[in-house]
């Protein structure tokens, strides 16, 4: 009696652990089909938006916004993009700084070839003020070579960073134009620089990141080589710091041996470090260090690094890999997360897309792998989840979503509801999603893992175990590393939910 006693409490602690820690709110309203194509531009604890723009194309479009508490619809707007001296202006971006949206739009005046960014301010009911503000501008050389602007949001989500490049030929140096802007499109810093770079103006860049009057990216270099000799280079990807008070650059060399790098990520924890993190390749294909785009077909996972450095980039306080011994094609990373123990997680996933004989669509998302280092105690761990996705219809359905608290991970993955999920072989500890086919009887499970590297499968979500909801994986919006909005497939249609881990 007593023995049984024990082996209750012992479950009982058990699935304690490993429950009542996720949770699901779903909304009441049907998303129709055709809003699976907007965009979500922002969120918070009081809610989301969504919009149906396309960048640098469209002048008009409709902004949603949700309530995070019930995920229910708080206004639905018709926004028409507010003309600058009787000209139109086409969408850039819509981004959301403490709890203020703004709309920012660009405008080509071919009589002074001069590339302009402007900024508006949306209304509490989410109408636009019309007062255009102009941010910043470009000296065009002509309609098609009028340089870019990039922007993004700080990582305190309190100002705004806008980085203007002026257009220029292969044998220029290339002009940076930083400028860091509040929630009420006032100044706070408007910098420029000269740099001998092949530039950032490809999606190789992740993000920018700022804190503390600094500006932190990375960048391709071709310093000290002549003109004549640049088609052959080898090109230095390096780590730069802008100090915007002092107006000072340092950089740092990537230097991981002679591995081609992608899918880069710039964060910075509660000590004011500069965490970098990625994955490498060694493909033989490639006879120098590049960065590969998000596109390329090269990108064969062998391992992922992470590298601490001081807030000036002046000490490397951690360096270290984890070698991917498994097949890595076309790994991508999905998250980074920062732990309150300094642990640095991050999640790759295998997936590709391809059109099948006649066109028809190809839909694979493979492998999960997820990545541990702890710069503390040195420690450092992969752990790969396996699955085989295949769908030619329900490609919304895809991916893998994850979620992190203090101190473990929550992974969010669709799978066919005849499946039984159980350790396999003699990795207690591995997981396999087989003979997947996500068009009917599809359900979406949990799986978490905690600081000691357990995988255990979380039963305890009745809104999943019960198959009639089921999460679009590709629709989401992340409010933070532990609250997500995602779209839900359920028996009524399809919903906004949020899920959130604690």
């Amino acid at each position: 009696m007593k023995r049984t006693f024990y082996t209750i409490i012992i479950v009982l602690l058990h699935l304690f652990a490993f429950s009542q820690n996720i949770s699901i709110t779903i909304g009441n309203e049907k998303i129709k089909w055709l809003e699976f194509a907007r965009r979500f531009v922002g969120s918070d604890n009081q809610g989301f938006y969504t919009a149906d723009y396309s960048e640098d194309l469209s002048s008009n479009f409709t902004l949603t916004k949700y309530s995070s508490t019930d995920i229910n619809t708080l206004y639905s707007q018709k926004i028409k993009v507010p003309t600058v001296n009787d000209k139109e202006c086409l969408v850039k971006t819509i981004l959301l700084v403490e709890n203020t949206l703004v709309l920012f739009t660009t405008q080509y005046d071919k009589n002074n070839n001069l590339n302009k960014l402007y900024a508006n301010k949306f209304n509490s009911d989410g109408s636009i003020n019309p007062d255009s503000k102009l941010i910043a501008e470009i000296k065009a050389i002509d309609k098609k070579t009028k340089g870019f602007f990039r922007l993004s949001v700080s990582e305190s989500k309190k100002s705004i960073i806008v980085l203007s490049e002026q257009p220029s030929s292969e044998t220029d140096n290339i002009r940076y134009e930083w400028k860091v802007i509040d929630k009420d499109l006032n100044t706070l810093w408007d910098k420029s620089v000269n740099l001998p770079y092949y530039g950032i103006s490809s999606d190789l860049i992740v993000k920018m990141e700022y804190k503390n009057d600094k500006i932190y990216f990375i960048a391709t270099s071709l310093k000290d080589i002549s003109i004549k000799d640049r088609k052959n280079a080898k090109a230095e990807n390096k780590l730069y710091c802008y100090d915007l008070k002092q107006s000072k650059l340092t950089e740092v060399i990537l230097n991981i041996r002679t591995k081609s790098l992608f899918d880069l990520n710039i964060n910075l924890n509660d000590k004011n470090q500069v965490i970098l993190t990625g994955l490498y390749s060694f493909s033989k294909v490639l006879d120098k260090q590049v960065f590969f785009n998000k596109t390329n077909e090269l990108r064969d996972e062998n391992g992922a690094f992470c590298s601490i450095y001081s807030e000036n980039l002046t000490e490397i306080l951690y360096n270290d890999s984890i070698e991917n011994k498994t097949d890595g094609y076309l790994y991508y990373v999905n998250d980074v997360f920062v732990q309150n123990d300094g642990t640095v997680i991050f999640v790759s996933e295998n997936k590709n897309y391809s059109g099948n004989q006649g066109g028809t669509p190809d839909y694979n998302s493979g492998g999960v792998l997820i990545h541990a280092f702890n710069p503390i105690n040195k420690t450092k761990w992969i752990k790969k989840i396996e699955k085989s996705q295949h769908d030619v219809v329900e490609r919304y359905l895809f991916s893998t979503i994850a979620l992190a608290n203090n101190n473990s991970l929550a992974l969010l993955i669709n799978d066919n509801i005849k499946n039984t999920l159980t350790n396999t072989g003699n990795n207690s500890n591995k997981f396999i999603f087989e003979n997947f086919q996500i068009e009917k009887n599809a359900i979406t499970k949990i799986i978490q893992l905690d600081t000691k590297e357990n995988i255990k499968e979380n039963t305890t979500v009745t809104e999943f175990s019960n198959a009639e909801n089921v999460v679009h994986c590709n629709i989401k919006t992340r409010i933070s590393p532990n609250e997500i909005i995602v779209s839900v497939k359920t028996e009524a249609g399809n919903k906004y939910a949020k899920i959130t881990f604690k």
